[in-house]
């Protein structure tokens, strides 16, 4: 069985993936444009098969020509929802009626944060649902999709929840798979870190004002990533911050590797890989309850509500004023990653295509 999975563009942790797929099934990934515009990628080099095909830009949405595929040749497609390229999807699975797996990241009540917006959002999202969910499986990237799927209708019967993996749990050195945080002498500053694009969803700008509140004595957050929040963040931020740009590689690895605690303050985000990456380095993780990474923190961590500063506050001064937590909870994330590997998603999915 030939399976054709359709993505919206290039990206390295879903190359991953797809590279360890394809040596448990005959597949072959159809990208709906090349790398985001927003996106600072590079496209590395990959074994899978995969064409790309021409998008354009109309107002919100992006369509996508279909004059180099050949159809026929597949005997199922694995469609990703995603909105910008909506009409694309519902076109190819006209092809495939009755042979199609929808995966999904997104969950009920995505942006609360525009109130007029999530109404409109909705009522698109209700009328192509009407032909989307009509699929044979169902991959959700987290129990808050999962939610969202039974809300509408679907048999949980149907869903599975593909665990979400990082390259990093599978590169990490011997030598790092045990590291303890460097800073948990009382008199040390908490070094926290916080990874990714900078835009307003992201949250960023309420988790620099709350640092703000604390001493440099305290604690220091390093904010890794570029975007167009950037500029505001540095503006607002306190002595205690610091702003490094857009890495990769080792230059990034190296800011898990110095960190005692990992924050994710985020107002949406399908899953949040930079969490896996994170628990990889053994870090503990304050993890805002609108990320599907949420799933990971057991134990390991504290799970927050974005909109409730108070809430972040207070998980913040736990590991200030109790830094043995960083050892204990970050134990804990090196436990829990384990099971989240690029070749057990891999075994997940096939598994789920071979029946």
């Amino acid at each position: 069985m030939k399976t054709l999975i359709v993505q919206n563009y290039w990206t390295p942790y879903r190359s991953d993936l797809f590279e360890a797929l394809s040596l448990l099934s005959d597949i072959e990934v159809l990208y709906l444009g090349n790398i985001g515009s927003d996106r600072l990628w590079n496209m590395e080099k990959v074994h899978f098969k995969y064409i790309t095909v021409p998008a354009k830009k109309i107002g919100p949405f992006t369509f996508s020509t279909f004059k180099e595929v050949d159809f026929s040749l597949y005997d199922r497609v694995v469609v990703l929802e995603h909105m910008e390229n909506i009409f694309s999807i519902l076109k190819i699975i006209k092809k495939f009626p009755g042979r199609f797996y929808l995966w999904s990241g997104m969950f009920n009540n995505m942006y609360p944060d525009k109130p007029g917006y999530e109404v409109i959002v909705n009522l698109f999202k209700k009328i192509y649902r009407h032909f989307l969910y009509n699929a044979e499986k169902y991959f959700a990237y987290s129990s808050l999709t999962k939610e969202m799927f039974i809300e509408n209708g679907v048999d949980p019967v149907k869903i599975e929840i593909i665990k979400q993996a990082s390259r990093v749990g599978n590169t990490l050195k011997a030598e790092t798979k045990n590291r303890k945080p460097l800073n948990i002498g009382v008199t040390a500053p908490l070094k926290i870190l916080s990874l990714g694009y900078l835009r307003k969803e992201k949250n960023n700008e309420v988790l620099v004002r709350i640092c703000s509140r604390f001493s440099k004595e305290d604690l220091i957050l390093t904010i890794v990533g570029d975007g167009p929040e950037q500029d505001n963040l540095k503006n607002i931020a306190g002595n205690n911050i610091i702003f490094k740009d857009y890495l990769e590689g080792d230059a990034k690895f190296s800011e898990y590797r110095d960190a005692d605690l990992f924050i994710l303050p985020t107002i949406r985000d399908p899953w949040a890989l930079t969490v896996n990456e994170a628990m990889s380095w053994g870090l503990p993780v304050i993890c805002s309850n609108r990320a599907g990474a949420r799933d990971m923190i057991e134990g390991n961590g504290i799970v927050i509500d974005p909109f409730n500063e108070d809430e972040l506050f207070d998980a913040i001064k736990t590991f200030v004023d109790n830094r043995i937590l960083c050892l204990e909870m970050g134990s804990k994330s090196l436990e829990i990653v384990k099971n989240y590997t690029i070749e057990y998603a891999a075994r997940q999915i096939a598994d789920n295509l071979s029946k």
